[in-house]
């Protein structure tokens, strides 16, 4: 497992970084208002896709005995479900336009549902990667495709300063991923409906909770697109993919990788549980720190990899770290919840959750524009992690008590670093690029060292309890002996 997420989270961080290396370079040749237009494409098309967000992938992970009539008739799901996607966009793809009052929408939503379409003729044969606990093949398969669309989005946009160099890089990326799943895997798909039910009876509730998800991630974006412009969603939009390198792009590999352990568990539900402390205690030992050097530093990384005309994203950017914070508590939950065959916990969560984010936002995003979106995704965010920790006890056996011992530590570290810094490191925006890199390094380096040092004495203090601080050492002592992980 431990070798799987480090494949996992080198092939999210290696798309991410490709992402950020694509996006200081865009940045520097588009406007904020050319990444918001494209975000209001992008709400119409995520809602189009859901008609083939059954998570097939997921389902073909879980079946205990795959067959090959499973993978081809998830295949012939996805590509029905693909053509209607399409279709859909074409239709709304006007609609779309008038309800922006913003006619170049139109033929952005035409080319984004094309790679939709292009997508869903990916090779069902690469899920059997995940299912061998083989990552190697998905990480060569998810990096060469963002490598080839960062260059082709880069390059239009250096050739012709247009947003679309956005739509054109999403396009590419897309097609080289279908095309490199036939090349990695044998398998070779054949159109077929005989395994449905058996897919189709756990997807449907993976289908709901995509409906939901769409709601919660996009419905603040539907909002601040028509209320407040393409300016301010393209400002919302790119700061919440700077705040994600934070929180969920460390935790959600990891747990992607453990679904397939979580699965092999399922039967025993104590046992996924703690499986998933061990696992989020560990992530938070980690992704904390790294939210806190975030939020510190976030006027000085938005000078460096953005410029100074997207200034006005800082408080974005620092809501939406703090806001990861508390995702982390969540974001893995839906996995341990499908392997024990409670589906339907993660449908209440994401009602629960879209229902208060959706009051939150209408209610705060008219008055205060793009600030009152950021702070209702960080309210909501910061009411369901709580929720998802009751849950976790009541039917996956990971007592509060426990919950507690292992994460305080980290807790109480990453509070004194950041008073700390603030006391004593400057936080005001930098006056150029160097010298906002200059402080990024300088937070970095001495909050991590007070992180470190305050999370380690606290561990000595209180007699080296098993905890995150262990797991993480013993990892890191295994590999530099070379043992076996």
């Amino acid at each position: 497992m431990v070798a799987g997420a480090t494949w996992m989270i080198a092939a999210r961080f290696a798309e991410r970084l490709l992402g950020l290396c694509s996006t200081i370079v865009l940045a520097r040749f588009l406007a904020p208002s050319d990444f918001g237009l494209v975000a209001m494409a992008m709400v119409f098309v995520a809602a189009a896709d859901l008609l083939g967000a059954f998570g097939l992938d997921w389902a073909l992970v879980r079946q205990r005995d795959l067959q090959t009539r499973h993978l081809n008739t998830a295949w012939t799901i996805r590509v029905i479900l693909g053509l209607a996607s399409f279709g859909a966009l074409a239709l709304i793809a006007l609609p779309a336009a008038d309800f922006y009052a913003e006619p170049r929408i139109a033929p952005m939503i035409i080319v984004l549902g094309l790679s939709l379409l292009v997508a869903a003729f990916e090779n069902p044969g690469v899920v059997m990667f995940r299912r061998e606990m083989n990552f190697t093949k998905e990480f060569q398969l998810r990096t060469a495709a963002k490598f080839f669309g960062a260059v082709v989005a880069v390059s239009v946009a250096v050739a012709f300063r247009s947003y679309w160099a956005l739509l054109l890089g999403t396009l590419g990326g897309r097609a080289v991923s279908t095309l490199m799943s036939y090349a990695v895997h044998a398998h070779r798909p054949r159109f077929s409906l005989s395994a449905r039910k058996e897919l189709m009876s756990f997807s449907i509730w993976l289908w709901l909770s995509n409906i939901l998800t769409f709601l919660r991630t996009r419905v603040v974006e539907l909002l601040l697109g028509r209320l407040a412009g393409s300016r301010s969603l393209g400002l919302f939009t790119v700061a919440g993919e700077l705040a994600q390198l934070a929180s969920t792009e460390l935790a959600a590999p990891i747990h992607r990788v453990l679904y397939s352990a979580y699965a092999a568990k399922g039967n025993v539900p104590a046992s996924v549980g703690s499986v998933y402390l061990i696992a989020a205690s560990a992530i938070l030992t980690i992704a904390l720190p790294v939210i806190a050097v975030t939020y510190l530093a976030a006027p000085h990384i938005i000078m460096l990899v953005l410029g100074p005309q997207w200034n006005d994203a800082v408080p974005v950017l620092q809501r939406l770290a703090i806001a990861g914070a508390f995702g982390i508590f969540s974001v893995g939950t839906v996995h341990v919840y499908w392997a024990i065959n409670k589906a339907r916990l993660e449908t209440f969560v994401e009602v629960f959750w879209v229902l208060c984010l959706v009051t939150l936002a209408v209610a705060l995003t008219p008055s205060r524009g793009v600030i009152g979106a950021a702070d209702a995704v960080l309210i909501s965010s910061a009411v369901v992690a709580p929720l998802n920790i009751l849950l976790l006890r009541q039917y996956a056996g990971v007592s509060l008590r426990a919950t507690l011992n292992r994460n305080w530590r980290t807790v109480g570290a990453c509070l004194l670093m950041t008073g700390l810094v603030t006391q004593f490191i400057p936080v005001a925006p930098a006056a150029s690029s160097a010298e906002a890199a200059m402080r990024i390094v300088t937070i970095t380096v001495g909050g991590g060292a007070v992180y470190v040092a305050t999370l380690l004495g606290l561990w000595w203090l209180i007699g080296k309890p098993n905890g995150p601080e262990r797991d993480v050492l013993s990892l890191v002592q295994a590999r530099l002996r070379g043992s076996p992980l």
